[in-house]
Parts: C-alpha cells; structure tokens; sequence
C-alpha cells in the first residue's frame, strides 16, 4: 500500500520548491515527499491519502467512513488515552481530520510551525 505525503514546511529561504521524491522509511514503506515552501506560510501540514475505492462500492453505508473518520482522528493512541490527544491538539492549536474520495482516504494534520 503506498502512501502520499505532502508537509508544509515554513522558514526556509528557498521559493517555492515542488519536487516529488520516493521515499522510504526505516520500515520499508514507500511514501511521496513533497515539500511546499512559501513564504508567509506559518502551519506543517502532513496529508496523507492511501489508496481505497471501499467507500464507494456498491452495498457499502456511504455513512460509515464518515462516522469512521471522527473515531480514527479522536480515538488515542497506544500511549495517550483519546482525551489526552485532544487536549493536545487543543493546546498546540493544531487539527487534524480523515475523508473519503472514490478513490482514495485521506487524512491531514495540521499545526503551527513552533509545535513541530
């Protein structure tokens, strides 16, 4: 399963910079990179959107990956339970969301630039 990546980064001296590079992690997962440095741009913003036709198909409630996608963004993690994630979020001004296209899911996280 491949993975895009697109982070927003902030600060830098270079214009606008639009190469995609393969990147793999330590892992061996494959993701695209791509940066976007702007000026004025004060948020990261890391989007990643895997591919899945599964919330169109036929015989699917088109409600569930909605329903889903608030679960997934509140729901914790192994090592903070939910709450203390949106307290988090919450305190660092940052916000994060998951969606559905035909073809793929998607989900982002943004926050400012001093929480990186």
């Amino acid at each position: 399963m491949s993975v895009f990546a697109v982070i927003i980064l902030v600060g830098c001296k270079s214009e606008t910079s639009r190469e995609v590079s393969l990147v793999t992690t330590p892992d061996g997962h494959q993701y695209y990179f791509m940066p976007i440095l702007e000026k004025g741009v004060t948020d990261i913003t890391i989007t990643a959107a895997w591919p899945s036709g599964w919330a169109y198909e036929a015989g699917k409630n088109q409600a569930v990956p909605y329903v889903a996608a608030d679960v997934l963004v509140s729901g914790g993690t192994a090592e903070r339970a939910p709450q203390d994630v949106m307290e988090l979020m919450n305190d660092r001004n940052s916000y994060a969301h998951f969606y559905v296209t035909a073809n793929h899911a998607i989900g982002e996280v943004e926050f400012p630039k001093e929480h990186g």
